[in-house]
């Protein structure tokens, strides 16, 4: 998280990207993939992580409150014919 936190998104990246690999069944690493997708500006890359994060652990809050908030950003952009 450090890394995320210094804005160092492709080691940030890296680290979780190896963290799913060693956790495969923890929706903790793909929250923090969804998190640097998602200041990248690659919503649907983000949306991606976060359902796999929610399809591990359905009673994940912090994916499922960032899904909704990606939800309405798309619905959003959509009413306004983007």
């Amino acid at each position: 998280e450090a890394q995320l936190a210094a804005g160092d998104l492709e080691a940030a990246r890296k680290s979780f990207g190896a963290l799913v690999s060693l956790l495969p069944g923890r929706p903790w690493p793909r929250y923090q993939l969804a998190r640097i997708a998602a200041r990248e500006g690659k919503a649907e890359e983000a949306r991606a992580h976060l359902l796999d994060a929610i399809r591990l652990d359905p009673g994940f809050e912090p994916a499922r409150r960032a899904l909704r908030e990606i939800e309405a950003l798309r619905l959003g952009a959509a009413g306004r014919g983007s």
